[in-house]
């Protein structure tokens, strides 16, 4: 029985193919598409090779710039053919966040030796990833560095940004600064609802090395529970429930 999501191809592009018409069912039994190439010509593709995205063209590739190269087996050869995936083929999972919504490949990166050279070029290392400056441009120089995950994930078309103390930034560069939990805070702002304040100045896994700024004074948490005559579990338990102000952690009566 015919696969669903193969029934209808017509119309759809796979790199570069564009599928003009149904061709019958070859000798292995496989329903095939005839197809027209960006080059100009036409050639006939089994459903599953489409999708797949096993043959890419007519063949005008072969011999050019998907096979004359030996960096196959390379770090940077995955992350080139991941790019054209997520912009070319209709079929790939993320495919709506790129070119679903027209995010392309620029023409000179359709070469992958020009892509290999300007990322050795432009401070490609094994632990970085590609990213685009803005996230509304395509994948070419002068839009595409090279960033670790932490930061590129700043750079994400759903980042949030807070402002707090007069100061923006996305949610990641906050929780960085403040020495809290990413997840922590997300759950802080957006479940429980917390005002800003009481989300950033709140600490959470307090424990006895935990060091604690008031009135630019600095201590850990033993050290302030002994200063105001206090057990440091009655103090953690304050600081949790994000009472901050030093005057209502340590007047309070004991629980």
């Amino acid at each position: 029985m015919a696969n669903n999501k193969y029934k209808n191809l017509i119309g759809q592009k796979f790199n570069l193919l564009t599928v003009i018409s149904e061709n019958g069912v070859d000798k292995f039994g496989r329903k095939t598409w005839l197809c027209k190439c960006e080059c100009g010509n036409e050639s006939i593709v089994p459903s599953t090779s489409l999708v797949k995205g096993d043959v890419k063209s007519c063949g005008c590739l072969r011999g050019k710039n998907l096979i004359t190269h030996n960096h196959s087996g390379e770090r940077i050869h995955s992350i080139w053919k991941g790019i054209r995936r997520r912009c070319n083929n209709p079929h790939e999972k993320c495919y709506k966040d790129y070119g679903g919504r027209g995010i392309k490949l620029c023409d000179e990166w359709n070469n992958y030796e020009n892509f290999r050279e300007w990322a050795l070029s432009h401070g490609y290392r094994d632990d970085l990833t590609i990213d685009r400056i803005d996230v509304n441009k395509n994948y070419c120089p002068t839009n595409c560095r090279w960033l670790t995950k932490q930061e590129q994930a700043r750079n994400k078309q759903n980042t949030l940004w807070v402002k707090y103390n007069g100061e923006l930034k996305s949610l990641p560069e906050w929780a960085e600064y403040l020495g809290i939990n990413y997840h922590t805070l997300f759950r802080r702002i957006y479940n429980l609802k917390w005002d800003i304040k009481k989300a950033f100045e709140t600490p959470s896994n307090i424990g006895n090395n935990k060091f604690l700024t008031i009135n630019g004074e600095t201590k850990n948490l033993s050290e302030w529970a002994k200063k105001y005559n206090i057990s440091k579990k009655v103090l953690s338990n304050r600081l949790k429930k994000g009472i901050i102000i030093p005057d209502k952690i340590y007047s309070l009566k004991e629980e």
